[in-house]
């Protein structure tokens, strides 16, 4: 039964539909997340080889690994079970294999739903004799199973005719030799969890001779729930009879228990399973409640891919059975078992964001620049109970973002919000993206008609019955673009002020982060700090000849050109070069640089026979002398104001702060700037301070 294939199952078996489906649960299941890539690979090798069928071979996989394989048809093993494994030999996975065991094996009625499969059916349903129903509870803050039992003394009685029954016998699917009954060599089956008949005695009894087997018996049947933390369901039981009555093709069909063992030197013989009633268990987990498997696996994961998703489903929907033909009627008495869904016992208390992976968020804040995007489902949150415990039944999808000011609740429009929400061209999405500067909040909002307020209740939550929700602040920095400059410019000195950017003057051009050239607003600044003039709005003017230095940047400062060369020229023969001094009145940063050229010699003192005059101090800075340069790191003049100071090591020389100098003795000595940093009001250290390097000056007796 297990190895015949079928046109409605894809020209597949059983059996191989569960090897497929084995596969795409190895790489769903969390207690494998330690060893994820090797799942993923021996999963893909698994699915594969299940495609081709059974035997040997080799193949190359998508990791560029050659593997060899053996994979086994289903056969009868002597411990009581049939069992089919495939078998991977390669240097990722040595020696890994994947078990699919059938055992605990059931006869029971089957009722077709496809016409063809049968010709008549009739039903007949007692009123059913009585009912018990209890609401379970969990209050705690662990995953646990509740049990409801009902006890009752029920009769079954089962009638058959087989076609041509002195020639009948099962399938090689049920026909078994191990644990034997009677003479006829078949195991013992059981038709229901209520009765129980041999192979050798139906088939003498009941099915070769139509006549009735009877069998009566007391049983329990429970009915069991397993309750995520603080949660709730409602469970009933009852009891009836129901007659069938059937003419149909396909006289029994076999229920199972499915083990599957996953073996490597990662995996260490893991191992999942579906209970007695394995097609019917898969169904439930994989179809129903996709949400919350026992075994954590996550369903979604393997229906997301076509070949396992389609393995399932037709497992799910498809039962062995003996193909011949017969009439059979079957007479039940007994007990139903039902679980209402499962709910939280506790209201939705508040909403809290996890960790997005989105590279323009860290820490819960977003910094993005305008024309930055990504999309909603990507913000992840995850709702919470009065006890600080995962609120069950809790959907991001039962919900949505909105845009709000810094308060934290005004919702902004379109038309002044930094940032708009919006449905993407993506089918499903919805994006969030940066349109202009400025800073705001996104805030999760729940739907109002998502959540129960009470179990008793019509009610629902409310987003003002939270005590929080979800927020992301957002801080919008202009559009990253780049500039470039394009043209010439030549002035003249002591001209009217002019505009650097004119017809055959400069052309300033933006490009986004894309290269497409866009409109962007933008300042000009000045490199050298002596013999130009030039203001924001790029209007220049000239004190002296020579090549200066221009560039654009943007508002906010953090896009800026390379430095563009222009040029002024001296018109007239009677042009005298003006003198010029830099007013230093700002403060440094730390961006600010020194670089002190030039070179200084002082004299000791005048010398006259046997008369000594002292020499008078001097300034150390002035033409033939020291040059100081303040500069930034991108080589922008400033007009940072400093202090000179010598080495306190050195003796022999004297210095004040404006950089006047005397020496008493001959000799080499070390002296710089420094400029105490904005904002220290007292320093105590060389980090309070841009200090330049030291540079050497000599000092010289004078005759």
């Amino acid at each position: 039964m297990f190895n015949a294939k079928h046109d409605s199952l894809g020209g597949r078996s059983i059996a191989e539909l569960w090897m497929i489906a084995a596969a795409g649960m190895m790489q769903a299941s969390s207690q494998f997340d330690l060893f994820i890539e090797s799942n993923q690979a021996m999963a893909a090798y698994s699915k594969e080889i299940a495609l081709n069928g059974y035997g040997w071979g080799s193949s190359n996989s998508r990791y560029e690994l050659n593997y060899n394989y053996q994979y086994t048809a289903p056969k009868w093993n002597n411990s009581g079970y049939v069992e089919t494994t495939l078998q991977i030999y390669s240097a990722l996975l040595p020696n890994s294999y994947i078990t699919v065991r059938f055992s605990d094996f059931g006869v029971g009625v089957l009722l077709p739903g496809d016409t063809n499969h049968y010709i008549a059916t009739s039903t007949k349903n007692d009123t059913p004799k009585g009912e018990q129903a209890a609401s379970a509870k969990n209050d705690t803050s662990n995953t646990v199973t509740i049990t409801q039992s009902l006890s009752k003394a029920v009769t079954e009685s089962i009638t058959s005719t087989i076609n041509h029954s002195f020639s009948y016998g099962f399938t090689e699917g049920v026909k078994v030799t191990a644990g034997t009954e009677g003479t006829a060599g078949f195991a013992t089956f059981k038709i229901s969890t209520e009765l129980s008949f041999s192979a050798s005695q139906t088939i003498s009894d009941g099915w070769s001779k139509s006549q009735a087997t009877t069998k009566s018996t007391t049983t329990t049947n429970s009915v069991n729930v397993t309750l995520p933390p603080y949660t709730t369901a409602m469970m009933k039981q009852g009891e009836s009879d129901a007659t069938v009555t059937t003419k149909y093709n396909c006289p029994v069909m076999l229920s199972y228990k499915v083990e599957i063992i996953y073996h490597s030197s990662l995996l260490l013989d893991a191992g999942l399973s579906f209970n007695r009633d394995a097609r019917e268990n898969l169904r439930q987990r994989a179809l129903v409640d996709v949400d919350y498997d026992p075994q954590n696996i996550n369903w979604r994961t393997v229906l997301a891919d076509k070949d396992f998703k389609d393995a399932v489903e037709k497992i799910a929907s498809h039962a062995p059975m003996s193909p011949t033909g017969a009439t059979m009627a079957y007479t039940n008495h007994t007990t139903y078992s039902e679980v209402s869904g499962i709910a939280p016992l506790y209201p939705l208390s508040y909403v809290d964001m996890g960790t997005p992976n989105i590279y323009f968020i860290e820490n819960s804040v977003a910094t993005m620049h305008v024309g930055d995007y990504s999309y909603t489902k990507y913000l992840p949150v995850s709702g919470y109970n009065d006890m600080n415990a995962p609120y069950y039944g809790f959907n991001s999808s039962y919900g949505h973002w909105i845009v709000v000011g810094d308060d934290g609740n005004t919702e902004l429009t379109s038309a002044n919000a930094p940032v708009i929400i919006e449905n993407s061209s993506v089918k499903g999405y919805t994006q969030f993206k940066a349109v202009k500067p400025g800073h705001c909040y996104m805030k999760y909002i729940i739907d109002e008609n998502a959540y129960p307020s009470g179990l008793s209740s019509n009610s629902y939550t409310k987003n003002s019955d939270l005590s929080r929700t979800a927020m992301l602040e957002i801080n919008v920095l202009e559009q990253k673009v780049t500039y470039e400059i394009d043209g010439n410019f030549y002035g003249t000195v002591n001209s009217a002020p002019e505009k650097l950017e004119a017809d055959g003057k400069l052309v300033v051009h933006a490009y986004d982060i894309t290269g497409k050239e866009v409109e962007s607003t933008y300042k000009w600044e000045p490199q050298e700090i002596q013999g130009i003039k030039l203001t924001e709005d790029g209007t220049v003017s000239f004190t002296r000849g020579g090549t200066f230095h221009v560039r654009v940047f943007s508002p906010g400062g953090e896009c800026r050109s390379d430095w563009k060369a222009i040029a002024a020229q001296v018109l007239g023969s009677d042009y005298v070069e003006p003198d010029e001094t830099i007013n230093r009145t700002d403060s440094a940063n730390d961006d600010t640089q020194f670089v002190i050229s030039g070179k200084f010699t002082g004299g000791v003192s005048l010398k006259s026979g046997d008369s000594r005059i002292p020499a008078p101090s001097e300034s150390l800075e002035g033409d033939g002398k020291l040059q100081v340069e303040t500069h930034t790191s991108s080589a922008k003049e400033e007009a940072v104001q400093y202090t000179w100071e010598a080495d306190e090591n050195s003796s022999g020389i004297t210095i004040t702060a404006d950089g006047k100098v005397s020496f008493t003795s001959p000799g080499i000595y070390h002296v710089r700037v420094r400029s105490t940093k904005a904002g220290v009001s007292s320093s105590q250290t060389d980090g309070d301070y841009v200090i330049s390097d030291w540079v050497e000056i000599r000092a010289s007796e004078i005759v």
